[in-house]
């Protein structure tokens, strides 16, 4: 699970600053590229369908946070036409990434 945190939290980094957006087709690839590495290594491991449950709700989470702080800055954009544009900030994507994975595997 960790893993694919990781390439989660990498991807978005890596489309926020080089690009400055993401699209929708890009979140439903990566998502499709995180369930079959979840996929693999569940294989290897041999995780409880519980696992894959948690994780399949985690990636929707993941994915509605992400979505909703890009909208999020967008509307800032669109509002806040004749100052600077205003960009993601890194640690809060990482922020959205983590956040559902330790309220998901913890026992807050």
């Amino acid at each position: 699970m960790f893993v694919c945190k990781t390439v989660r939290i990498m991807y978005y980094e890596d489309a926020f600053t080089l690009k400055k957006r993401i699209s929708y087709t890009e979140l439903l690839i990566e998502s499709g590229v995180n369930i079959l590495l979840f996929y693999v290594l569940s294989t290897v491991v041999k995780l409880s369908h519980e696992a894959l449950l948690l994780y399949a709700m985690d990636s929707i989470v993941t994915i509605l946070i992400v979505i909703g702080y890009h909208l999020y800055i967008e509307n800032r954009n669109a509002e806040n036409i004749d100052k600077p544009i205003e960009y993601p900030n890194i640690w809060n994507i990482r922020y959205c990434v983590m956040i559902p994975y330790y309220l998901l595997f913890t026992d807050v």
